[in-house]
């Protein structure tokens, strides 16, 4: 029996052996797989960080063109709104000083004809208050001087050599 223990325990050494060497190359193997899969891992994530870097610069740049546009139309806009502004209210009032001008011009022409039909209106209120009444008619039988109703005719007189008529 002594054959058997022995061979028992040689088998049990060698099976111990064995799973020793059996760990240690799985350990090696456990090592070496976790040094390939921190690189493989690393390798990964630096890629995945320079894809989003990437990724990134182009969104950047993408929403920069997305906001100059938006914001170069509205400042567009907004000049356009303001220089045509500008332009309408230099027209405007261009056009209000020319009206004003005009308006002046007409007012000192009304005032100069009042002032004329004034003048006339008074130089008819001395002839008429220089002739007495007198008017001179014209008819399909000829011209005559018209005496005031209230007058009666007697002639035979004369003023500076020429036949007049008295009024009386």
């Amino acid at each position: 029996m002594n054959e058997n223990l022995d061979l028992n325990q040689r088998l049990q050494q060698k099976l111990d052996r064995e799973r020793q060497l059996v760990r240690d190359l799985t350990q090696r193997s456990y090592g070496k797989l976790e040094r390939e899969l921190e690189a493989i891992t690393s390798t990964a994530i630096n890629t995945i960080k320079k894809d989003m870097q990437r990724q990134q610069l182009i969104l950047s740049e993408m929403l920069g063109k997305f906001w100059l546009m938006p914001a170069g139309v509205g400042l567009s806009l907004c000049l356009g709104i303001l220089v045509g502004s500008w332009g309408m209210m230099q027209h405007l009032s261009s056009r209000i000083s020319q009206k004003q001008k005009t308006l002046d011009y007409l007012n000192q022409k009304v005032d100069s004809q009042y002032l004329l039909l004034q003048e006339q209106q008074q130089t008819l209120e001395l002839i008429q208050k220089k002739t007495a009444g007198i008017t001179i008619t014209q008819t399909d039988n000829g011209t005559f001087l018209t005496l005031p109703t209230d007058s009666t005719l007697n002639p035979g007189w004369q003023c500076q050599g020429k036949p007049c008529l008295k009024l009386e």
